[in-house]
């Protein structure tokens, strides 16, 4: 279990010290970066420019959150990313959804984050949902 939208070193430390295994941010903070070094938890700054990410990996990051990804930049900003630096690791989160998950994979996103997927519906809803999900990263990493 981790801890999201964690904005500076002050909440990293309390979520760690209630056992967050690790810590996502929307924003990339330097003194968060340290309290999750500090403290070896793995820490996942959100990041819009290939700048922004290369400073998040200086700083110790173990991902780089694409973000925003959802409606304002999708799939696209894996790339913008990827192409290059391509062993950056990115974890997508929000807005990926059945239809456009075979865009984040082909893309190379090394991780994408699944809300409500996931967490609402019945028990049979949401194991179809992880069947059709692991369905959809099988076929597009075969392509």
């Amino acid at each position: 279990v981790g801890a999201g939208t964690v904005l500076d070193g002050e909440t990293a430390r309390e979520v760690i010290l209630h056992d967050a295994q690790f810590v996502i941010a929307p924003n990339l903070s330097k003194s968060c970066a340290r309290v999750c070094s500090r403290y070896q938890v793995p820490y996942m700054p959100g990041c819009t420019s290939v700048t922004e990410a290369v400073k998040a990996l200086e700083l110790g990051a173990a991902f780089v959150k694409a973000f925003p990804i959802s409606d304002f930049y999708g799939p696209k900003l894996v790339s913008v990313f990827k192409t290059p630096i391509p062993d950056l690791p990115v974890l997508a989160s929000g807005g990926i959804t059945l239809d456009n998950l075979a865009d984040y994979i082909r893309r190379n996103c090394d991780v994408c984050g699944f809300g409500g997927l996931l967490t609402k519906g019945t028990e049979e809803e949401i194991a179809r949902n992880a069947r059709k999900i692991r369905r959809i990263i099988d076929q597009s990493r075969t392509l």
